[in-house]
């Protein structure tokens, strides 16, 4: 064990000597793939086409005014409005219009529509597409299919009300009764949110979307400092390698120390990153060291979720993981430009899947089961779990069995544990 010590003492000394370019670099890479997935996801997200109105022609009987005024009135409900303008015009002139492309449909409004549907003719509203239906198209159908739904449950209950008031003998109470029913069936139409639960979604998941791209930038951060770190993984002289033998110190061990350097190297760095980011006044104007110190514990104690004791669990093992998918990146390579190349595609690789670019939600199916699979979808659960509510332990389980996973495979790959 003290051997195992001494030997992690000097990969850390080593490791400590290219602080300064390795931290340089690892900002470097990470500030540009975050810009990437800044730029990606407001290109594909936020600034998307909006879709245009439909114009639908409506054709009413001249005299019909009631007819007219409930068609305006439909116009203006907010589900509607959204998606639909009404213009009323001729028939003949309609469908001259429609055939030209400039209606997406024609509604024809029969003759006494308001009066039949009182007193229970119903007669039917013809809409007539008269190419293939588009997207837009289609969602009109749903909605006068389910505006038909609506008007049939509501004259339903109107029918049944009356009914109800001839069997008991007290047909003076059915006016009263469909008055009543008129006025809730109206609110209900009139304001259609009363139809659907509430319910917030987010892109992000349980977190803000801020939350998820920091979360992101950070998983960027820590993976990423190891292209710079990459003479730390340096291939040992088969000298050197046999001298560390003869001290007890076999390919398992090796992987297992620098495995450790670089965890503390990744916590360091980004000890150094918040003290930059304090002092440089993110958290706190003119802040000297002593005030910067205060203001990031402030900051995690405001914003982290859970015991001290989870934080620092978590936050172990999300250093442990991370450094460990560097030691096994470049094991599998063989050589630095090779393990540089595997860390770099990898990293972002696996990222796309993850959501680091794109919020999982808006990728396709396969993409989603396949980023349960992956390490990265850990990292990123990990960072989030800071801010998420309640202690999920088990994620702090995940995360050390990539660790143990990956330099299990690296030794593996190295040759076996001595």
């Amino acid at each position: 064990m003290r051997t195992f010590l001494v030997y992690v003492k000097l990969e850390l000394k080593r490791a400590l000597r290219f602080l300064p370019w390795i931290a340089a670099g690892a900002m470097v890479l990470a500030g540009l793939l975050g810009s990437i997935a800044l730029f990606a996801f407001r290109s594909t997200v936020e600034s998307g086409a909006k879709l245009d109105k439909l114009k639908v022609g409506v054709v009413v009987p001249e005299e019909d005014g009631l007819a007219k005024k409930a068609v305006s009135m439909l116009g203006t409900l907010d589900s509607v409005e959204s998606i639909c303008q009404f213009v009323f015009t001729e028939e003949a002139d309609g469908k001259k219009r429609t055939e030209a492309g400039e209606f997406a449909c024609l509604m024809e409004v029969p003759e006494d529509f308001v009066g039949s549907i009182i007193d229970g003719s119903n007669h039917p509203v013809t809409i007539w597409f008269p190419r293939p239906l588009g997207v837009e198209e289609q969602v009109f159908k749903e909605l006068a299919e389910a505006g038909a739904r609506t008007l049939s449950s509501a004259q339903a209950g109107i029918y049944a009300a009356g009914h109800m008031n001839g069997l008991y003998g007290i047909p003076a109470s059915i006016q009263e009764a469909e008055r009543y029913l008129n006025t809730k069936y109206l609110s209900y139409s009139l304001d259609r949110e009363g139809y659907f639960r509430r319910r917030q979604v987010s892109s992000a998941g349980d977190v803000s979307t801020e939350v998820h791209y920091m979360a992101a930038a950070a998983v960027f951060f820590l993976l990423l400092s190891g292209i710079p770190a990459g003479r730390l993984f340096a291939e040992d002289s088969r000298s050197r390698q046999e001298k560390l033998k003869l001290l007890g110190i076999g390919t398992g061990i090796r992987i297992v120390a620098k495995a450790a350097a670089m965890t503390v190297l990744l916590f360091l760095l980004t000890g150094f990153l918040a003290i930059a980011a304090a002092m440089a006044g993110f958290f706190l104007k003119d802040a000297g060291l002593s005030e910067a110190l205060s203001s990031i514990l402030a900051e995690i104690g405001e914003k982290s979720r859970g015991t001290v004791f989870f934080r620092i669990g978590l936050a172990a093992a999300v250093f442990a993981a991370s450094a460990s998918l560097i030691v096994l990146c470049y094991s599998l390579s063989g050589t630095l430009i090779g393990g540089m190349m595997a860390l770099f595609l990898g990293t972002c690789g696996m990222m796309v899947i993850s959501g680091g670019f794109l919020p999982e939600v808006f990728l396709p199916q396969s993409f989603q089961k396949l980023s349960e699979y992956l390490p990265t979808t850990a990292l990123l659960s990990g960072i989030k779990g800071f801010f998420q509510s309640g202690e999920n332990w088990s994620l702090v389980v995940r995360l050390w069995a990539v660790s143990a996973g990956s330099l299990v495979i690296a030794g593996v790959r190295k040759g076996g544990w001595a």
